[in-house]
């Protein structure tokens, strides 16, 4: 997986106030952590559409929300946006 996607969506969960991200430093993260859901983090769809509305303005990725609902963890999003850019 591409370590550079996989960095900018640690930096949009980070930056997203309606999910809890620990405040672990990015290069500790472990494949594990990406297997972490949507809902472990404590986003509803709110904090979802807060997620996909940050990549479009900060790094021009555009994720609709239907897309966005059928992905279930941040392995799944990071896949979704690695074969889709």
């Amino acid at each position: 997986m591409n370590i550079e996607i996989k960095r900018i969506v640690f930096n949009a969960l980070k930056s997203n106030p309606l999910a809890f991200i620990p405040d672990i430093d990015e290069q500790k993260i472990s494949e594990a952590d990406f297997d972490l859901s949507f809902d472990q983090l404590g986003m509803d769809s709110l904090a979802k559409m807060e997620l996909i509305i940050w990549l479009e303005i900060e790094y021009g990725i555009e994720i609709n929300e239907v897309d966005l609902e059928n992905l279930k963890s941040i392995n799944g999003l990071t896949n979704f946006i690695d074969s889709n850019i």
